[in-house]
């Protein structure tokens, strides 16, 4: 199915509500499938080998079900904070590719997809 449409949708709301005016590019994307009572581990976006040819955000989308998002940062001294976002069917989260994450597990009785874009910016 051509993502198309939701690159355009998230590039509007985006750019609507950034002070930045920076503009998303659309990049890779991949579906993360949840099978009922799987958790997907910690994840990390950022290749440390290819900085330059890592994405500058992630987002994700679920088509189906919902799930809660930990993201993991350090705020300055305070190390190890996590914040928690609750998406669902047509939400979207959108956060620095720098940051790590986890989903929860699935409680739903069917499989759980959640699309993921990764994407750059230009000024």
């Amino acid at each position: 199915r051509n993502l198309h449409w939701l690159y355009e949708y998230i590039r509007d709301q985006f750019s609507k509500h950034n002070n930045l005016k920076r503009l998303l590019l659309s990049g890779d994307n991949e579906a993360l499938i949840s099978k009922p009572g799987e958790l997907h581990p910690k994840i990390n976006d950022i290749n440390i080998y290819d900085l330059n040819g890592s994405p500058d955000y992630t987002i994700l989308f679920p088509l189906n079900g919902k799930a809660t998002v930990s993201l993991f940062y350090d705020d300055n001294r305070y190390k190890d904070k996590v914040w928690y976002v609750d998406i669902d069917k047509d939400r979207y989260v959108i956060f620095s590719s720098s940051i790590k994450y986890d989903i929860s597990r699935n409680d739903d009785q069917e499989n759980r997809i959640i699309v993921k874009l990764k994407t750059n910016t230009i000024d």
